[in-house]
């Protein structure tokens, strides 16, 4: 007998912020990407679960900015490089100094809490993905 369910979504303050923990940073490769980061955060739902969140980005830090958001045609950096400015991990000074920017993400990110807003997937608008450029490191 087919049964039904009802949606479940991610808990957000006020402010539309989603509460998260990066559990996990892996690398991954696949023939139509390359070499890629996934990001795992784990997640409260409005049902009270724990779930996970993922996100992929590529592996290296680019000091130009490359990258053309979808939405707003506005050119910005690619999303490590996105992330790890907003997380405080690099500065944009250490980028347009050309420095070389090796690190282990796992030591320095693992089991900090964020924040981020959410957006509707570009592949499917039922689905929200994480708006990168909101992300930030809470306390």
């Amino acid at each position: 007998m087919p049964r039904t369910r009802t949606a479940d979504s991610l808990v957000k303050d006020a402010q539309g912020f989603v509460t998260a923990t990066i559990f996990s940073i892996e690398d991954t490769h696949s023939s139509y990407s390359g070499d890629q980061f996934k990001w795992t955060f784990t997640v409260t739902t409005a049902k009270g679960k724990t779930s996970t969140k993922p996100y992929w980005t590529g592996v290296s830090f680019n000091p130009n900015k490359t990258y053309i958001d979808p939405e707003t045609g506005e050119l910005g950096y690619n999303k490590l490089t996105t992330i790890c400015l907003n997380l405080g991990v690099i500065t944009e000074e250490q980028l347009l100094n050309k420095e070389e920017l090796e690190m282990d993400l796992d030591e320095l990110l693992l089991e900090k809490t964020v924040k981020f807003k959410t957006k509707p997937s570009q592949r499917r608008a039922s689905l929200e993905e994480i708006d990168i450029s909101s992300i930030r490191v809470m306390g």
